[in-house]
């Protein structure tokens, strides 16, 4: 597949299915609730740049643009995660690299019910299938802190690899932190499907 094959026609009409959730496109009425979650004291250490915009206008300035009217999804684009028929977070994709056929994805499960209980790895997975097998991207990436533990767990459930420390990469609440980049390939990604068959999405 070449650069010409990576398809960024297909995020809108998007209808992800998981075992546990289902993933659309976010609409921008919806943006407000992601920025509410980012305010939680259990999710905003993780999140250093959205949890930085001071007001909710600030947040809309840099993510409405791009990842919420879904005008330009090489620039970025959220979806919802929807379980039990309501909304429980978001997974974005970043600027799609169309040449070199990657993008960095972010996520967050802002119910708390929800979290720690297998919707993130869910919503990872179909996601991931998505990026691979519809739009054809390469690789997919990430990073975390190194001490995001939660986090972690759910990327390697997910497949994702440790690739890499990159050292006092950012300072928080008065310390430096190090960050942790994880990646899966595409091959890799259907190697896990084969061991372990999923719904696709519908």
């Amino acid at each position: 597949m070449t650069a010409a094959s990576v398809r960024l026609d297909v995020f809108e009409s998007a209808d992800l299915r998981g075992e546990l959730t289902r993933l659309r496109p976010m609409r921008p009425d919806e943006a407000p609730r992601f920025y509410q979650w980012t305010r939680d004291p259990d999710v905003a250490p993780w999140w250093a740049g959205v949890a930085s915009a001071r007001t909710l206008e600030e947040f809309l300035a840099d993510w409405e643009p791009y990842y919420f009217d879904g005008s330009r999804p090489g620039l970025g684009r959220s979806f919802a995660i929807e379980a039990d028929g309501k909304l429980i977070g978001m997974i974005a994709t970043n600027r799609v690299e169309v040449h070199d056929r990657q993008t960095e994805i972010d996520i967050v499960i802002g119910e708390p019910g929800y979290r720690d209980r297998g919707y993130g790895t869910d919503a990872l997975r179909a996601t991931l299938r998505f990026l691979f097998d519809t739009v054809g991207l390469h690789r997919v990436w990430l990073a975390t802190y190194e001490h995001n533990a939660r986090a972690r767990r759910a990327y390697e459930k997910a497949g994702f690899r440790e690739e890499g420390l990159l050292r006092e990469s950012d300072r928080v609440d008065g310390r430096w932190v190090n960050s942790v980049v994880y990646g899966i390939l595409d091959h890799e990604f259907r190697r896990l499907c084969a061991a372990h068959p999923e719904p696709v999405e519908g």
